[in-house]
Formats: structure tokens, sequence, C-alpha cells
């Protein structure tokens, strides 16, 4: 939560820096993609060689138990990432709310959180 509770400062930081939400919520988008591509580059060192060292089904059962939830968080906190881009080029056209904008944001910011634990176990 501590990840979180970073991000959601570092947003109200931007918009109290005369930035529109949409500003904000572009240079945090940025930041945050650059961190989940850092993560996801800890899960794959770790998951590659549990997969080429397993030997058995049992090996890669208990590969999969950690590295396909880490996948699947992985590609959670892509597509937050993907959704919060729509969400922006909506704003520009006036279809979505500075609220909707900041909502988009912090459910990146959730699922980055998310992404960081599993990462952080794999260390």
């Amino acid at each position: 939560m501590k990840l979180l509770h970073s991000l959601l400062v570092f947003f109200v930081i931007l918009l109290g820096c005369q930035l529109s939400p949409q500003d904000a919520a572009t240079i945090a988008a940025n930041d945050i993609r650059e961190i989940a591509v850092a993560e996801r580059a800890i899960i794959l060192k770790y998951c590659v060689p549990k997969y080429k060292e397993a030997n058995t089904p049992q090996d890669v059962k208990e590969a999969d138990k950690v590295c396909l939830p880490a996948q699947a968080t992985y590609e959670a906190t892509k597509t937050s990432w993907e959704a919060l881009l729509v969400v922006l080029k909506a704003s520009k056209t006036g279809s979505v709310s500075d609220a909707e904008v900041r909502t988009a944001v912090e459910n990146l910011a959730q699922t980055l959180v998310k992404l960081k634990q599993i990462s952080e176990a794999m260390q």
C-alpha cells in the first residue's frame, strides 16, 4: 500500500502544479508504465529459469503457482494502463470527466501495487 500511497501523492502533486488532470494522468501513466516494464523483467528473470529447470509435471505445477499469477497481474496492469490511455483520449473530446480520469489513474496504481508485491516476493 505504500507504493499506492506514493503514487497517489505524486498524482495529487502533479494536479497541484497547475497541470490539467489529463496532463497529470499522462505523466503518471508514463511513469507507471516504466515501473511495470521493470517489474515484468523481474518476473521473467525468476520464471524463465524455473520453467527451464522443470523436469517433471510437478516442477511445472510449482512454477505455475508463482509465475501464472505474476503474469496475470502484469497483464492486468498492462490492461489498466491501456484503459487509462483510452480514457485520456476520450477526455480530449470531453467524453469523460476529470473524476473518471482520476479513477482510471487510481485503478492503474492499484494493479501496479499488486504487481510490485508479486515481483518483490520473487526477489
